[in-house]
C-alpha cells in the first residue's frame, strides 16, 4: 500500500465532508494545468507529470485553499496557488527518490527510476519555475518571500536530515530531531497556510493563529510518517527495507527507544542496522514502547495546532479542526 494512494485519502475523509468537495476542486484544478500545457519537449512533461498524475493526498494545497477559505477568500482565487504548491512538493519528492534511490513512489516508478536521473533533475527544474510563473501571476511580493522562504528551509532540513545518522552512528536526541523536522515537513504546511491566509486577505491575527496552526501540523505530519514507516520494519524484505533505515535517518521512534536504552542495546542497534537485522529494531521498539510514545507526541502537537485558532475569527473552524486530526488517524 502506498502511503500517497489518492483514493485512500477520499475513502478516509468521507464523500459527505467539506473537505472531500474542497480536494475535487483542487484535483479538476490540477489536471485543467496539465492538459492545457503543450510545453515540449514531450519526454519532460511526462516526467514532472508522472507523480502529479499518479495521485496524491493534495495535504498541502488543501491547507493552502482551508486557510483562505478561513479567512474569508474565495476559493476560485487561490485554486491557482494550490496547483503551485503542488508542484512544488512534488519537485521536493522527485529530489528526495533521487537521494534515497527509491524506486517507488505512489505506486508507480520513481521519476528517476522510469525516466532517468537526468531528465527527473530537469522535471524538478521544470515544476519549480512553473510553480513560480504561477505565484508571480499574484503580483504580491510577500507571497513569494513566503513560498521562497519555505523552500529554503525545507531544503535546510533536508540537508540536516542526511547528517542525523552520520556514518559514525553518532545517536542525536529528540531537539535536534524536531529541528530538521520543523524545516523538513513543518516549514512547507506552515507556509502553505501563510499563503493561503494572504491570499484570502487575512488580518495580522487570522494570519498568525494560522501560521502556528500550519506549524504543529507539519511536526506532527512528520512523527506520524515515521510511525507508518517504523511500523513496516518487520513487513519487508531485507531488500525491501525503507529509507529511514537503510540510510540510517533520524527517525522519532528510533530514536526515542534508543533514549530509553543501555549503551549495550544503543551498540547493539547500530550493529543491528550495519548487519540488517531489523527484527531486534523492531523488538527494541516494542520494548521502549517507542511508536506509542511518539503518537503521545504527535497528538500533543495537534492539540496545539487547534489551540491556536480558538478565539480567532474564522469561518468553517471545524473543518480545520478535522483535517488536523485526520494527520492522526490517516493510514497512508
Amino acid at each position: 500500500m502506498t502511503k500517497y494512494d489518492t483514493q485512500s485519502f477520499i475513502k478516509l475523509i468521507g464523500e459527505n465532508d467539506e473537505i472531500y468537495s474542497r480536494l475535487k476542486l483542487i484535483e479538476k484544478t490540477i489536471r485543467y494545468h496539465i492538459n492545457a500545457d503543450a510545453t515540449q519537449p514531450k519526454k519532460l512533461r511526462e516526467a514532472a507529470y508522472h507523480l502529479i498524475r499518479a495521485g496524491g493526498k493534495r495535504f498541502r494545497s488543501l491547507i493552502v485553499l482551508l486557510s483562505c477559505e478561513a479567512v474569508g477568500g474565495k476559493i476560485e482565487g487561490v485554486l491557482p496557488l494550490c496547483v503551485a504548491t503542488e508542484f512544488l512538493q512534488t519537485a521536493s519528492l522527485i529530489h528526495d527518490d533521487i537521494i534515497d534511490h527509491d524506486d517507488i513512489r505512489r505506486g508507480v516508478q520513481s521519476v528517476h527510476n522510469k525516466f532517468g536521473a537526468d531528465l527527473a533533475i530537469l522535471a524538478t527544474d521544470f515544476l519549480i519555475f512553473k510553480a513560480y510563473s504561477i505565484i508571480s501571476e499574484y503580483g504580491n511580493p510577500e507571497l513569494v518571500n513566503v513560498i521562497s522562504k519555505a523552500g529554503e528551509a525545507i531544503t535546510c532540513g533536508e540537508a540536516a536530515e542526511l547528517f542525523m545518522f552520520p556514518k559514525d552512528s553518532t545517536i542525536h536526541n529528540r531537539n535536534e530531531y524536531l529541528a530538521m523536522a520543523q524545516e523538513k515537513t513543518g516549514a512547507f504546511i506552515k507556509g502553505a497556510a501563510h499563503a493561503g491566509a494572504l491570499i484570502g486577505n487575512g488580518d495580522d491575527d487570522q494570519i498568525k493563529a494560522l501560521v502556528t496552526y500550519g506549524r504543529f501540523i507539519g511536526l506532527a505530519f512528520q512523527i506520524r510518517d515515521d510511525i507508518l514507516d517504523i511500523t513496516e520494519i518487520h513487513q519487508l524484505p531485507k531488500t525491501a527495507v525503507n529509507s529511514d533505515l537503510k540510510f540510517k535517518r533520524a527517525n522519532l521512534p528510533l530514536i526515542l527507544a534508543l533514549e530509553g536504552s543501555t549503551e549495550n542495546q544503543v551498540q547493539r542497534y547500530i550493529q543491528a542496522l550495519e548487519n540488517h537485522d531489523y527484527s531486534y529494531i523492531h523488538d527494541l521498539l516494542v520494548e521502549t514502547d517507542a511508536i506509542a510514545k511518539a503518537m503521545t507526541i504527535a497528538h500533543s502537537y495537534i492539540k496545539q495546532a487547534q489551540a491556536a485558532l480558538e478565539g480567532i475569527e474564522l469561518k468553517h473552524r471545524s473543518t480545520l479542526d478535522h483535517l488536523a486530526e485526520m494527520v492522526l488517524t490517516r493510514i497512508i
